[in-house]
């Protein structure tokens, strides 16, 4: 009885600790290769993209030719293939609640031109913001530290924040080192399971009683 006790209070102890979570596009393909998707999925969380014209998104190697990877595979998307826009959505698959800690960017062309990536947080309370960030090719870490999301949006104007350069052209907005952490559990069921404890722990102390008596 003791030990369930004791493994119950690790067990509860562990449900208040943030899981954090990186997706990193590791292990999808060569690192020479490309791979077109509208649909990733890794570790609970999937990315989405609206593209009206099929896939012109998806998951870059490590040395993929031409192209600015920061040493690791990469998610790049097209930002002027559709004129209707293209937005990567990031959820996780079972529709619950995440925090969005901060994410690395850069634009994949080399030498292309400087961009934006626009990021909307929605949150499960109602609330909705908006960042934005201005890329380069040199990778740059975003710290968004937003707390109870239930969606978040990525998407480039279609336009680059080069003058010398036509609109959107070389421009290939990429991500990655997506580091999310799920919500810890509700004070409601922290607080059952802290109840079930001192249960039974009073039940064990009285079994030892009356085992003396």
């Amino acid at each position: 009885m003791i030990s369930r006790i004791i493994f119950l209070t690790i067990l509860l102890g562990s449900s208040f600790t943030l899981n954090a979570t990186i997706i990193d596009f590791e292990g999808v393909v060569d690192d020479s290769g490309e791979i077109l998707t509208m649909n990733y999925e890794e570790d609970g969380y999937k990315l989405t993209s609206s593209s009206s014209i099929g896939p012109v998104s998806g998951i870059i190697g490590a040395e993929a030719s031409d192209l600015n990877t920061n040493g690791s595979a990469i998610f790049g998307w097209c930002s002027f293939c559709d004129e209707l826009g293209n937005t990567i959505s990031l959820e996780r698959v079972d529709r619950g609640s995440f925090d969005f800690l901060s994410f690395d960017a850069a634009n994949a062309f080399l030498g292309g031109g400087n961009g934006i990536v626009d990021i909307t947080g929605f949150f499960s309370d109602g609330r909705i913001l908006t960042a934005s960030l201005n890329i380069s090719n040199d990778w740059t870490t975003a710290f968004l530290n937003w707390t109870g999301l239930v969606q978040v949006d990525f998407q480039s104007p279609l336009f680059t924040l080069t003058p010398e350069v036509g609109p959107g052209l070389l421009f290939l907005p990429a991500i990655d080192n997506l580091v999310m952490a799920s919500v810890p559990l509700p004070t409601s069921m922290a607080l059952f399971g802290l109840g079930f404890i001192l249960l039974s722990a009073s039940r064990a102390k009285k079994s030892i009683i009356n085992a003396k008596g």
